[in-house]
C-alpha cells in the first residue's frame, strides 16, 4: 500500500488517500480499513480510538478515506497505523504538514472548534496569551481610511461585548491611544443607544483606597483645553456633569456662559461665594403691613436641611433703623418689624446646611493627607516644585506622557 497524499478538510478530519496492489496489480473492489493514530513510529501509545471503516471501494488500486480524530489528538507527532481486512500494514506513517495546519506551532483548536494561540486548551471561541517578553498577545491594525481595526459586537443579553482584565501589580487593563493623531478624533468613543433604563456610555469603577474610578487630564500648555467634559443634548432637566456624592475643585468655581453683549467672541464668567461652612442662602422683598411688620415665609423643607440662621435686613426706598428680627424661623416662617407701613425691605437668610448627608458625613474644613497623597502637592508649580511633585497620575507616573507608539 502507497499513501499519496494527506489533505485537510475544513474542520477537524481530512483526506487520506492511498493506493492498494494485490499480487503486483491495482486492486478493484471493496476492503475494510482500521485505522489508529500513534505518537511514535512504533510501540508508543495510541491516541484516541481506532477509526473503522468497511467496505471502503477501491478502483484501479486507489481508495479514499476521511477520518477525524479531533483536533486535541493533533498535538505533537503522529503516525498512522493501517489495517487491510485484518492484515496490519507496516511501518506506520507519519501524518505531516496537512493535517497539522490544524493545530500546529502554537495554534491549538479543540473539538468543539474553540481556537487557541499561546495556550494549548483554549476557553474562548478564540483565546490568545502570552506569558513572555513585552510585545502584546494580539496586535491588530488596519490602514484603511474607513476601516476598523477591532469592531466587537454582542448580541446576547446581559453579558458585556468585551471584558478585560487586568491581573499583574502594575499596569493599565485598557492602554487606549488615538493611534492617527487626528485633530477631531477619539482614543475612546462609547455610545448606549438604549432609550430606556439605567444605560451609561461608561461605567467606571475602582476599589483601591486611593483610586479614581475616572480621570480626565488635558496635557496641552495652549487653547482651552478639557480634562473632562460632559453634554447634554436637548434636555433641560438633564446634568452634563453631576456628582452623587461630595465635589471638589482646586481652582474656581464658575459659572461661564456667552457674553450677552458680544456672545460670537466673549464669555461672561462669575464665580462662587467659598466659606469654610457649607451654607444654604434664602432672600426676598416684602412689604410691611399697616403696623410695621410682616410673616416672610420660607420654603416647607426650610427647617429640615438648616440650622443655626442668619439674617440680613435692608430697607428700600426710606431709612428704617428700628427694622429688626421680631421672630425667628419657627415653622419655616420668621416676623420682621420696626418699620413704617408699606416699606419695601428686603430680606436674606442664611443656614448651615443639615441635610441627612450633611448629618451623615460632616464637612471638615482641615483633611489631613492619606496614602500616596502625602508630600504631594494638587498644583506643585504654585509652590515652586517640580511637576513630579504633584498627585495626579500623570504626575505618578511621569512615563506616562513620553510613551511612544510603535508603529
Amino acid at each position: 500500500m502507497l499513501a499519496s497524499s494527506i489533505a485537510l478538510a475544513a474542520d477537524t478530519a481530512f483526506t487520506y488517500q492511498g493506493s492498494l496492489m494485490e499480487s503486483g496489480s491495482p486492486m478493484t473492489g471493496t476492503v475494510d480499513i482500521d485505522v489508529s493514530l500513534w505518537n511514535a513510529l512504533a510501540a508508543g501509545s495510541q491516541v484516541g480510538s481506532t477509526q473503522n471503516i468497511e467496505d471502503v471501494p477501491v478502483t484501479d488500486g486507489l481508495f479514499s478515506l476521511e477520518l477525524d480524530f479531533g483536533a486535541a489528538a493533533l498535538d505533537g507527532d503522529r503516525w498512522l497505523e493501517i489495517t487491510i481486512n485484518g492484515t496490519t500494514l507496516s511501518p506506520r506513517q507519519k501524518v505531516t504538514a496537512s493535517p497539522y495546519s490544524i493545530q500546529t506551532r502554537g495554534i491549538f483548536v479543540d473539538d468543539d472548534g474553540q481556537v487557541a494561540i499561546g495556550t494549548p486548551v483554549p476557553t474562548a471561541q478564540l483565546d490568545v496569551r502570552s506569558s513572555t517578553g513585552i510585545q502584546p498577545a494580539l496586535y491588530v491594525e488596519s490602514t484603511s481610511p474607513g476601516g476598523q481595526a477591532i469592531r466587537v459586537r454582542s448580541d446576547g443579553t446581559g453579558g458585556p461585548a468585551l471584558t478585560v482584565a487586568h491581573l499583574g501589580e502594575s499596569g493599565n487593563a485598557i492602554s487606549l491611544w488615538a493611534g492617527a493623531f487626528s485633530p477631531v478624533g477619539y482614543a475612546i468613543r462609547a455610545r448606549n443607544f438604549a432609550e430606556s433604563g439605567l444605560a451609561r456610555g461608561i461605567d467606571a469603577w475602582t476599589f483601591s483606597s486611593t483610586g479614581r474610578g475616572v480621570t480626565g487630564n488635558a496635557n496641552s500648555s495652549t487653547g482651552v483645553t478639557y480634562g473632562v467634559y460632559g453634554e447634554v443634548f436637548g434636555n433641560p432637566d438633564g446634568f452634563g456633569v453631576f456628582s452623587n456624592g461630595k465635589l471638589g475643585s482646586s481652582g474656581f468655581k464658575t459659572f461661564r456662559i456667552d457674553h450677552p453683549t458680544d456672545p460670537e467672541n466673549k464669555y461672561l464668567v462669575h464665580y462662587s461665594s467659598e466659606g469654610p461652612e457649607p451654607i444654604n442662602e434664602y432672600s426676598g422683598n416684602v412689604n410691611l403691613g399697616a403696623d410695621g411688620s410682616a410673616w416672610v415665609q420660607l420654603p416647607d423643607y426650610f427647617e429640615m436641611i438648616n440650622i443655626d440662621f442668619r439674617y440680613t435686613l435692608t430697607a428700600i426706598g426710606a431709612p428704617a433703623p428700628g427694622l429688626y428680627i421680631a421672630s425667628e424661623v419657627q415653622d419655616n416662617a420668621f416676623r420682621i418689624a420696626g418699620g413704617k407701613a408699606g416699606l419695601k425691605v428686603s430680606w436674606e437668610v442664611k443656614g448651615r446646611r443639615n441635610d441627612p448627608y450633611a448629618r451623615a458625613y460632616g464637612a471638615p474644613v482641615i483633611v489631613e493627607k492619606q496614602g500616596i497623597e502625602i508630600g504631594k502637592y494638587l498644583q506643585p508649580q504654585l509652590f515652586g516644585k517640580p511637576e513630579s511633585m504633584g498627585m495626579t497620575p500623570f504626575q505618578i507616573d511621569a512615563q506616562l506622557s513620553t510613551e511612544t507608539i510603535d508603529r
